[in-house]
């Protein structure tokens, strides 16, 4: 023994680096909960493999796993939502433009003001909450709601509709959602009929502007083929823009290379009109000439680039 031991040892001490250093009760007590979580693992394995296990809809789960569940569901909820920032939902635009979606896809599961939940939505498990009740608006607040709705939640039924809606259409199910408890049957169906008018109103207006656009081009082309120009030679490309409509033809124009621009009036009559996005085309591109033939004049603006 050296130095260093013989004044450990004068000193009381003995040690035994051959020995562990943790041992009794300790380590039993250690070892007995590694046997019962390896016993209590291995018979969740063998109780799943069996298939005693039942894992129908009508049976449902213990309340112990009932409890767990719900709990990791809260807390997951509460978690990944609390930096959701919530936009002004209060506008009767917003949840009126979230009622199609909502009567379609989830008024057979939640239920709506005078509609109860469809059939087989007694048949899922858990159950979806009715939305007119109230005690779900009471439970979640609107950024939690909104998570709900976007993320869905796993193995409830409850779907994901963030991939397949906007953020605007999102936060207006939100809206209406919150909104639903406080709504008469009368005022839901009213709030259906409102919205089905502007439908149709904008259904309208679409088939209007495309039989516009439709006639247009047909104007075109024979008045464009009465002048004898080859209409192999001509590309036709409509701009989709609403706005910036004169700034789009001209980029257009440059970025292509073309060397003239062909700009149609609005309507078709005996007086040539010349409009607002026609006034651009003049003021921003060089070297302006207009037709001088009357009949092309009803319908178009030359204006050569040089």
């Amino acid at each position: 023994m050296n130095d260093a031991g013989r004044k450990l040892r004068s000193a009381g001490f003995v040690i035994n680096c051959r020995k562990p250093i943790i041992k009794g009760p300790i380590m039993k007590s250690f070892g007995i909960a590694i046997i019962i979580v390896l016993v209590i693992g291995g018979g969740a394995l063998l109780y799943a493999w069996t298939g005693w296990y039942h894992i129908g809809a009508t049976v449902p789960h213990w309340d112990l796993t009932s409890g767990f569940i719900e709990m990791v569901r809260d807390r997951s909820i509460v978690s990944h939502s609390e930096d959701i920032r919530m936009p002004d939902l209060d506008k009767a635009e917003v949840r009126s433009r979230a009622l199609p979606h909502y009567q379609e896809m989830c008024r057979y599961c939640h239920g709506a003001p005078g509609y109860a939940p469809n059939e087989f939505a007694s048949g899922l498990y858990p159950s979806p909450p009715e939305m007119t009740d109230g005690h779900l608006q009471e439970e979640w607040n609107s950024s939690q709601i909104y998570w709900i709705i976007k993320h869905g939640i796993k193995m409830t039924g409850m779907p994901a509709f963030g991939p397949t809606h906007s953020e605007k259409e999102l936060w207006g199910l939100a809206a209406l959602t919150e909104q639903i408890p406080r709504m008469t049957p009368d005022q839901y169906e009213q709030a259906q009929e409102a919205n089905e008018n502007q439908e149709a109103v904008a259904k309208i207006v679409e088939q209007a502007n495309g039989q516009c656009v439709g006639n247009f081009m047909q104007y075109a082309r024979q008045k464009i083929s009465e002048k004898g120009i080859d209409e192999d030679k001509l590309n036709f490309k409509p701009q989709s823009v609403r706005m910036n409509i004169g700034k789009a033809i001209i980029d257009e124009f440059r970025q292509g290379d073309y060397g003239t621009v062909v700009a149609g009036k609005r309507g078709i009559g005996n007086k040539f009109f010349m409009g607002s996005v026609s006034n651009y085309l003049i003021t921003h591109l060089e070297k302006v000439r207009c037709g001088s033939s009357p009949d092309l004049s009803e319908l178009v603006m030359l204006m050569n680039s040089g």
